[in-house]
C-alpha cells in the first residue's frame, strides 16, 4: 500500500465508516466493541475511542464561528473543544497517521490483516463497496471541473465515484474544527487518507485532487488556486443572500402573540422536546433549549412576523431561524427551523425538525 499519512502518532478527529454494528445489536458499548473486534486485533494503539481522552500529543481542533456584523457575514476562526460520548460513532475517533494507515490496508486486502486472519469476510468486504444509494451530481465550477463524477452512489458507510475515468471508493468526515478525507484506488492497491484540524474544506479537497493525480500519474492543475476561487465565490454570494435577507426584513412587524403566548414545551417526532421560555431577568425575553442537548441552548431574537433567530450559548453551533405556524383562533400550531447562513454545514438539519406545543408555560 501506498499511503499519503507520515509516521507520527499526532492524533486527529474523524469519521469512520466501517461494519460497526449499534450497542443493542452486539451487547456492547460502542467504545468497547470497537476497541476489542477492530482496533486491538489490528494493533491500532495509537486510536482513542473517547474525544475526552487526554493524550500528550492530542491536535487542537479550529473552528470557523460565523457572525454577522450589520448583516454581513464575517467569519472568525477560534480553537474548539469538543465534550461528551453520544455522538463518537459519528466521528470522535481519535486516529494516528500510522493507525489509519493499518486501517486503509485492511480495506486494500478486503479484510484480511497481515497474519492472514481476517477481521472481516470477503463477502462484507464486498458489501461495503456495493452502491446502495445513488447521489445526485451537481455540476462544479469551470476552475474544479476537472474533479466532476460521472456517477456518484453511497454504498456502506462508504461512498463510491470515478475521479478522471478511475474508480475511487472515499468518505469525507468533518466536526466541529476538524475535517479528513480517505481515498482509496481499487486499481492501483493504494489508499490515503488527509486529516485537517480545521474546517478548510478547499486545503481538504486541493490534496485529495492533487494525491489522486500522483498516484494515477495524471497532470495536475492548481488545485489550491481552483477551489479558493470556488470557495470565495460561493462566500461572496453567501454574503450577498444575507445583505439582501436584511434588506428585506420588517423587525417592526410582528410578532402576532405576547411573548409569553410562544413559551411552552413543543416536541418534534424525531428528535424530542424542546423548551421555549421567558427570562425575567430580561424582561421577559425568550429563551431556548434542546432539552435532550444540554450545550444547545441561548436566546430568542425577534425578526419579523413570527420568526425569531436564535443566538446559542455556544460560538461553534450555526444560528437558527425559528418560525410559529398559528392556527385560525391564534393558537400556535407548530414550530419549524432553518438555518439562517446559506453556508450552514448539512449537519445542521435544522429544516428536518417539526415541532408540535406540547405544553403552555
Amino acid at each position: 500500500m501506498r499511503s499519503a499519512a507520515a509516521t507520527t502518532t499526532t492524533t486527529c478527529y474523524t469519521s469512520w465508516p466501517g461494519p460497526i454494528g449499534p450497542g443493542h445489536v452486539s451487547g456492547q458499548r460502542w467504545e468497547d466493541f470497537v476497541q476489542q473486534h477492530i482496533l486491538d486485533p489490528l494493533q491500532m494503539h495509537d486510536t482513542r475511542t473517547s474525544i475526552d481522552a487526554h493524550t500528550a500529543d492530542q491536535v487542537a481542533l479550529h473552528a470557523k464561528n460565523t457572525t454577522s456584523v450589520r448583516g454581513v457575514g464575517k467569519q472568525a476562526v477560534l480553537t474548539t473543544v469538543m465534550t461528551g460520548d453520544v455522538f463518537a460513532p459519528a466521528g470522535a475517533l481519535q486516529v494516528s497517521a500510522v493507525d489509519m494507515g493499518r486501517w486503509l490496508q485492511l480495506q486494500l486486502d478486503r479484510g484480511k490483516m497481515t497474519d492472514g486472519k481476517r477481521l472481516f469476510s470477503a463477502a462484507s468486504a464486498k458489501m461495503l463497496w456495493t452502491p446502495q444509494t445513488l447521489i445526485p451530481i451537481s455540476p462544479l465550477p469551470a476552475e474544479v471541473a476537472l474533479a466532476q463524477p460521472q456517477f456518484d452512489a453511497y454504498a456502506l458507510g462508504l461512498e463510491v465515484q470515478d475521479y478522471r475515468g478511475h474508480k475511487i471508493i472515499t468518505h469525507l468526515g468533518g466536526v466541529l474544527g476538524g475535517v479528513s478525507a480517505v481515498v482509496i484506488i481499487p486499481d492501483r492497491h493504494a489508499a490515503f487518507a488527509i486529516m485537517l484540524n480545521s474546517e478548510d474544506v478547499g486545503a481538504l479537497f486541493a490534496m485529495r485532487e492533487h494525491l489522486l493525480d500522483t498516484l494515477l500519474g495524471l497532470p495536475s492543475p492548481d488545485w489550491i488556486a481552483g477551489y479558493k476561487q470556488m470557495f470565495d465565490g460561493i462566500h461572496a454570494s453567501a454574503i450577498a443572500a444575507l445583505h439582501n435577507r436584511g434588506a428585506t426584513t420588517h423587525p417592526e412587524r410582528g410578532p402576532s402573540l405576547p411573548l409569553s403566548g410562544y413559551a411552552g414545551v413543543y416536541r418534534d417526532p424525531w428528535y424530542g422536546a424542546a423548551t421555549i421560555s421567558q427570562d425575567k431577568s430580561r424582561h421577559g425575553a425568550l429563551d431556548i433549549s434542546f432539552d435532550r442537548s444540554p450545550g444547545l441552548h441561548g436566546t430568542l431574537e425577534h425578526v419579523q412576523y413570527d420568526t425569531f433567530r436564535t443566538h446559542w450559548a455556544m460560538p461553534d453551533v450555526e444560528d437558527a431561524y425559528v418560525t410559529f405556524a398559528l392556527n385560525p383562533d391564534g393558537s400556535i400550531d407548530r414550530m419549524t427551523m432553518k438555518a439562517v447562513s446559506p453556508l450552514a454545514d448539512f449537519s445542521w438539519d435544522y429544516q428536518d425538525l417539526r415541532f408540535v406545543p406540547v405544553t403552555k408555560h
